[in-house]
Order: structure tokens, then C-alpha cells, then sequence
């Protein structure tokens, strides 16, 4: 704000009067200055000035302008503790005013002209009272709200941590040794990118040509597993244990006349070693795998009861290819 002008004193007047008459008006005068300087610099406590060459101007009739009208504005809005910094060049003096919290600030500018330096000081301390009535009159910014940082949701491997699986299952087992063709349905779990636990239930058929008899055969088995191996992008490899439990049954039909036949039907059970491969993606999962392994309660179908005539036992080989869901 700039302001050009000559503020002139008002002309004197004439007190004539009893000696008496003029004390008493001088004590009233000082007793109404003093306690109007007193509410001033109370209401002064949350504004602090400094000032750079400001000789031109009352330094201290300034602070008493400044709570005068820091009081004033403070009736309509509550005041806010502010720091007044001025920069003088003779008579022309900038100014800056901010809040102490460092929420905001203003400037401005004074050139008094040819004022007198009274009048340059009441227009100084106008100008900056205008900045004051701006700052305080708009509300003090709530503190931002700490926010409490959630726990943490438990994140989605990477990897897809479970399987469901089914596909085509081929067995070599017996004795003597014959290929049997199925199914087989299953589920893994991943631990960990390069560690599973994996169930399956497998079925698988076929018919033997032994010395005296065709032979249907059924197996049905379950079996638990655990691999170990790595990740690379979508491919998971691994190997590991595992064990199975079944139930075989034999049905013969006899194409010798002087043999007898029976269905038999036993329990079997073996441990073996498994290799593991599964690729996934979008939630859609291929799997291959091979077994091998040996039985350790086998099943055996004798002639006429007495000479085996077809056995489950021995080494076996397995293989599957199936597909499924991964998620």
C-alpha cells in the first residue's frame, strides 16, 4: 500500500483556566494514558517487531499503535501470535507480517511522503494493522491427522500357493511286469517358492496275460508327497519323497483246464521318490510328473493257492500329465 500525503497536527487551543482546573486535566490525562498504554501492551504479548533502519519512524509509539489495534481486531477474531519485520530507506519502509507457526504471510509498503513522523508511524502501524485483520481473520489449518498405519494385510505370494490337479495316470508294476492306464486327481500346497506338500488319489486298469489265466486288474491308491526344488518365473521343479497306500484286486479268468481261479483282493503299499514339474499362469496350471518306487506289502495271486501266478511287488514306474487351477 502506498500512501503520499501531510498529516498536520490539529491547531492548538486555548486553556485558560484556575492553575487548579489545569492539574487536575493534566493527572487525568496522564492517569488515562497510562492505563491505556497498560491494556495496549498486554494485548501486544503475541506480536513481536523488528525493524532495519527505521530512525524515521517512533519505534515505540509503533508497539503502542500495533496493540491498539491488535485489541481491536481481536474482538472479532482471536488473535494469532504474529512477527513484524521492517526494512526502512529513509522514509519508505517495507514491511512483512507472519504468523509465528509459519501457516502464512504478508508484505506491504509505506511511503509516507512528507508526513510528519507521528503521522508516518500511525500510518505505518494502519498499514500493517490491515495485514493483521487478513491473517487472524482466516482459521488456523488443523494439524494434520496422524494416520495409523494399518497392519499389514498379509500379502499374496508371489507364486500360487495352492493346486487342484487331474489328468492321466500310467503305473508299470506286477509281476510279471505290465502297464496299467488311469486317473488320478490331486492337490498341492507350496510352504514356501521352492517347498510342497502334495496328495493325490490315483485309479488305474488293465488286463495281464499270466501262464493260465487273463487277469483284470484294479489299483487304488492315495499317496502324500513332499518336493524341494526352485522357481524360475512361472515353472516350478522338485523332488522328493513320499509313500503310497492301496488296495489291489486281481480278477482272473482261467484258460488253463486243470487251474482253479479266485478274485484276490489285498492291501499294498510302497515307498518312492517323486519328480515334480508344474507350470501356471493366470491361474491356470499344467502339471508333469514321474515316480518311481517299490513295494513293500505286496499282493500276490497263486495257482491253485500254491506257486504265485501273478503278484503285485517289485520295483514300479509311474508317470502322469494332468491339469488344473492354481491359485
Amino acid at each position: 500500500m502506498q500512501c503520499d500525503g501531510t498529516v498536520r497536527p490539529n491547531p492548538p487551543t486555548d486553556r485558560r483556566g484556575a492553575p487548579g482546573a489545569r492539574t487536575s486535566g493534566s493527572l487525568a490525562i496522564l492517569l488515562g494514558s497510562l492505563l491505556h498504554a497498560s491494556t495496549a501492551f498486554g494485548a501486544s504479548a503475541d506480536i513481536r517487531t523488528s525493524a532495519n533502519g527505521c530512525a524515521d519512524y517512533d519505534r515505540e509509539r509503533l508497539d503502542e499503535l500495533l496493540a491498539i489495534e491488535a485489541e481491536t481486531i481481536g474482538a472479532e477474531h482471536p488473535a494469532r501470535p504474529s512477527d513484524v519485520v521492517l526494512e526502512c530507506r529513509g522514509s519508505v519502509v517495507s514491511f512483512r507480517v507472519s504468523l509465528r507457526d509459519g501457516s502464512d504471510t504478508r508484505s506491504g509498503m509505506v511511503d509516507p511522503g512528507a508526513a510528519d513522523r507521528a503521522s508516518r508511524t500511525r500510518l505505518l502501524a494502519l498499514a500493517i494493522s490491515e495485514l493483521f485483520a487478513q491473517l487472524w481473520s482466516r482459521a488456523p489449518e488443523a494439524p494434520p491427522a496422524v494416520a495409523r498405519a494399518a497392519p499389514p494385510a498379509a500379502e499374496r505370494p508371489a507364486y500360487a500357493t495352492w493346486g487342484l490337479r487331474g489328468g492321466a495316470a500310467l503305473r508299470s508294476v506286477l509281476d510279471p511286469r505290465a502297464g496299467l492306464l488311469g486317473a488320478a486327481v490331486g492337490a498341492d500346497y507350496w510352504l514356501l517358492p521352492s517347498i510342497g506338500l502334495g496328495l493325490d488319489v490315483e485309479g488305474v486298469f488293465g488286463n495281464v496275460r499270466s501262464e493260465h489265466a487273463d487277469v483284470g486288474v484294479t489299483l487304488v491308491s492315495t499317496s502324500v508327497h513332499a518336493v524341494a526344488g526352485l522357481r524360475v518365473g512361472d515353472v516350478a521343479l522338485g523332488a522328493g519323497p513320499g509313500v503310497r497306500l492301496g488296495l489291489a484286486k486281481f480278477a482272473p479268468q482261467v484258460t488253463s483246464a486243470n487251474a482253479i481261479g479266485h478274485d484276490v483282493t489285498g492291501p499294498w503299499a510302497g515307498p518312492f521318490g517323486l519328480a515334480l514339474a508344474q507350470w501356471s499362469k493366470a491361474g491356470f496350471a499344467v502339471y508333469a510328473s514321474f515316480e518311481i518306487g517299490v513295494v513293500t506289502l505286496p499282493v500276490v495271486g497263486t495257482l491253485n493257492g500254491q506257486s504265485a501266478e501273478l503278484a503285485l511287488r517289485g520295483a514300479w514306474l509311474a508317470a502322469g500329465l494332468g491339469a488344473g487351477a492354481a491359485f
